[in-house]
C-alpha cells in the first residue's frame, strides 16, 4: 500500500511538469517573464481587487495560480497589475473554453496566461511551487486546505476571495504552517517559512568558509522540482550562485538571453551576467548585463532584503534582492572600483579586500558603506580570508596566519607558520578549508596544499593545536 501510494504521487508530480497546456516549464523557465500587452476594452479587468491582492500580499511576479475561472476580470487584473506567469485551474470544461476564448481575444493566451482543466482537490504542482495561488469567489469549498498549503512556497500567499467568513476560516486554520489574515471579505494565507530551512549566501555557505549547509529538509526522495537555463553555472573559479529568502542568485561567463527579447539571435555584446530566479519554480526575477571587457565574474553575497555584489567594475552595488533595482554603491577611499577580490558579509558589516600590488583590508557599515576600519600592514593574501567567532582570519605576505577583531580591525594575535610550510608557500599560499566549534573555542583549519596537510591553531588566541595534523 505505502508503494503505491509513492508511485502514484511519482505520477502526480510527473503530470505537474508536463500535462498543462503551454507548458509551464516550458514557457516561464525558458522564456522568463514576458513583456506585457495592453488588455483591451472589450473585457474590463477587475483591476482593484487585483490590485490589493498585489499590494497586500507583496508579490507581484513569479508563478500565480487562479482557482475558478468564473472571475476572468479578475486574471486580467492580476496580468496587468503584477508581472506573473499565470495558469488557471477549474473542474467545468465549458467555464475552461469560455476563459480560453476570452484571454484568445485579448492576445494573452499562451504568452502569460493558460487556462486547463483540472482537479482542484489534487493540484498539478510540485510542493512549493507557487508564489500567488488565488480562489475565485465561490471556489473555495471545492479545493482541498492541505493541497493549497502544498503548493505554496515558503513566504508565499494564497488569497481566498470571500473567504472571510467563519466557515472558510476554520477550514484553513487546521492547516499547519501558514498564517490567516482577515482581508475585509477575504482571507489571506501567507505561508511560513519553516524553522531549519537554511540559507547558502555566501560562495562557500557562510562567511566562515565551511561550505556544509544547515538545512534539515533537503535530502531523499530527490525528485526534480523545476529546469532552467543555463545548464552549467560553472565551477567556484568561473561562476558564483547563492541563495537567501527563495531566491537564486547567480553570475556565470555564459549569460541567457535578454528578457526583454528572449528569442533573439542578435549578437550579444556582454560577456557574462547577473541573473535572479525564484529557488522554488526558476522563473527569472531580474537580470543584469555587464559589457564586453568586464572579464571579472564578481563576488555575490546575499542576504533577505539585498544582493551584495561587487564585479563588474563598479565596487560592491547594493541591490534590492527582489527586484534588482541598486540602492547603493559602495567604495571606500583609495580602493579601485575594479580591485574587489574578496566579499563577506556578517553582524551589519560587509567586509572587502583588494588585490593586485596594493593590497588592503576594510570593513565598511552595511547600512551605510561608511569605512568601519582598514588594514593595510604587510597585506593579506586575500584568497583564505575567513570570519568566524568574531575575527577575520588571513596569511599575511610574511607567512604569518593572523587574527583581526572583526568589529575594530584591531590585531588579535599572529603565529607563524611551520618552516615547512614557509618554504612551501612562497608561490602557493594556503586555503582555507572550513572552522567549526569545538570545546568552546573555534578551531581554524588551514590546508598547507603543497606540503599535503591541515593544520589547526585555536581561534582564540592562536595557538596551534598539538596533534592536530590531518
Amino acid at each position: 500500500m505505502r508503494h503505491s501510494k509513492m508511485r502514484h504521487r511519482m505520477r502526480h508530480r510527473w503530470d505537474a511538469r508536463f500535462a498543462s497546456p503551454g507548458i509551464l516549464l516550458a514557457i516561464s523557465l525558458f522564456a522568463g517573464p514576458c513583456v506585457q500587452r495592453a488588455i483591451g476594452a472589450s473585457m474590463p479587468a477587475n483591476s482593484s481587487l487585483a490590485e490589493r491582492i498585489v499590494k497586500d500580499s507583496g508579490i507581484d511576479r513569479g508563478l500565480c495560480v487562479v482557482l475558478g475561472c468564473a472571475d476572468l476580470p479578475l486574471v486580467l487584473g492580476l496580468s496587468r497589475s503584477g508581472t506573473f506567469l499565470i495558469h488557471v485551474l477549474d473542474t467545468e470544461q465549458q467555464k475552461v473554453e469560455e476563459a480560453q476564448q476570452g484571454i484568445l481575444a485579448q492576445g494573452l493566451y499562451g504568452e502569460k496566461l493558460s487556462v486547463q482543466r483540472a482537479s482542484l482537490q489534487q493540484l498539478p504542482y510540485a510542493d512549493g511551487l507557487v508564489n500567488l495561488l488565488v480562489v475565485a469567489a465561490g471556489a473555495w469549498q471545492r479545493i482541498s486546505p492541505s493541497e493549497f498549503a502544498r503548493i505554496l512556497h515558503p513566504n508565499s500567499v494564497g488569497w481566498v476571495v470571500g473567504g472571510g467568513e467563519a466557515a472558510c476560516k476554520a477550514s484553513f486554520s487546521k492547516v499547519a504552517d501558514v498564517q490567516l489574515v482577515e482581508k475585509g471579505a477575504d482571507l489571506m494565507v501567507r505561508k511560513l517559512r519553516p524553522a531549519g530551512m537554511d540559507d547558502w549566501t555566501h560562495s562557500r555557505h557562510g562567511a566562515d568558509n565551511n561550505p556544509v549547509s544547515n538545512d534539515q529538509f533537503a535530502g531523499p526522495p530527490f525528485r526534480t522540482q523545476w529546469v532552467s537555463d543555463p545548464k552549467r553555472i560553472g565551477g567556484h573559479t568561473n561562476g558564483r550562485a547563492v541563495i537567501a529568502n527563495s531566491r537564486l542568485f547567480f553570475s556565470c561567463p555564459d549569460p541567457l538571453p535578454p528578457l526583454a527579447d528572449p528569442n533573439s539571435k542578435a549578437k550579444r555584446e556582454f560577456k557574462h551576467g547577473l541573473y535572479a530566479l525564484d529557488a522554488f519554480n526558476g522563473l527569472r526575477l531580474w537580470e543584469q548585463h555587464h559589457p564586453a571587457g568586464s572579464d571579472n565574474l564578481g563576488e555575490i553575497v546575499a542576504t533577505e532584503e539585498v544582493l551584495y555584489y561587487a564585479g563588474g567594475g563598479k565596487g560592491c552595488q547594493v541591490l534590492d534582492a527582489r527586484t534588482g533595482e541598486l540602492k547603493a554603491t559602495f567604495n571606500p577611499p583609495g580602493v579601485d572600483a575594479a580591485d574587489w577580490s574578496y566579499l563577506a558579509c556578517a553582524d551589519g558589516l560587509v567586509f572587502g579586500a583588494t588585490g593586485g600590488k596594493s593590497v588592503m583590508l576594510f570593513a565598511l557599515e552595511a547600512s551605510s558603506g561608511n569605512l568601519r576600519w582598514k588594514y593595510t600592514g604587510s597585506g593579506p593574501n586575500v584568497e583564505p580570508l575567513c570570519l568566524g567567532d568574531g575575527k577575520l582570519f588571513f596569511q599575511n605576505a610574511e607567512n604569518d596566519m593572523v587574527a583581526l577583531n572583526a568589529k575594530t580591525g584591531e590585531l588579535a594575535w599572529r603565529e607563524r607558520l611551520p618552516a615547512a610550510g614557509r618554504r612551501k608557500l612562497l608561490a602557493q599560499i594556503i586555503e582555507i578549508e572550513h572552522a567549526w566549534r569545538n570545546a568552546g573555542d573555534l578551531v581554524f583549519l588551514a590546508a598547507v596544499r603543497q606540503v599535503g596537510d591541515t593544520q589547526a591553531w585555536g581561534g582564540r588566541n592562536g595557538l596551534p593545536l598539538q596533534g592536530c595534523v590531518f
